[in-house]
């Protein structure tokens, strides 16, 4: 089990990362298409880039660490007031039914890039071809792995490796080891 807790804490921060660089390259991309139309001219295909490519890597990379650091929008009316053995169950209901959505997800987006990877698709662009087939792939991708990082934490709150009240990633502590970290000093506790 810990083997495959280290695997999906490697693998989702490192899709993170890819998310990051895709950042980093479509604002430079952006910006040297804009500094170039000053002088008349264009990078050739800054648009379909940003929106076929990046845009996707952006946004949906980075869904496994997400779901890993239990930093998905949640609403916790219900959830506050309800016993302990409740607050588990409910848990528990909410990553089988995120599984099963993950899942559908990426057998749709799956059967999608498989068409789009079948016929070619490309945009044509100030007289270049640009294949976006392979951007496709990136959702089924993402959702399988959001899915596997759920499924994950769910087994780990089923066993009770991870407690109920426990959040897998706390704000403040990861504020702290960042601080610590920047000045050298250690803080101290409240």
């Amino acid at each position: 089990m810990r083997s495959f807790v280290r695997l999906t804490e490697l693998t989702s921060w490192i899709l993170s990362v890819v998310a990051g660089i895709g950042a980093v390259m479509a604002m430079a991309m952006i910006t040297i298409d804009v500094l170039l139309r000053l002088f008349g001219t264009a990078l050739p295909g800054t648009y379909e880039m940003v929106v076929n490519y990046a845009m996707l890597l952006i946004a949906f990379l980075p869904l496994m660490r997400v779901e890993w650091l239990d930093q998905m929008i949640t609403v916790e009316v219900v959830y506050t007031l309800a016993p302990r053995s409740v607050r588990l169950a409910l848990l528990l209901f909410a990553a089988f039914v995120t599984v099963l959505v993950y899942l559908a997800l990426a057998w749709s987006t799956w059967h999608e890039a498989r068409q789009a990877m079948s016929v070619g698709s490309y945009v044509i662009t100030m007289g270049r071809v640009i294949p976006i087939w392979p951007a496709y792939f990136v959702l089924p991708l993402a959702f399988m792995l959001g899915a596997a990082a759920v499924l994950l934490r769910g087994i780990q709150r089923a066993t009770g490796q991870i407690d109920v009240d426990e959040l897998a990633f706390d704000p403040q502590e990861e504020g702290r080891k960042l601080a610590e970290a920047s000045t050298g000093h250690r803080s101290e506790q409240p």
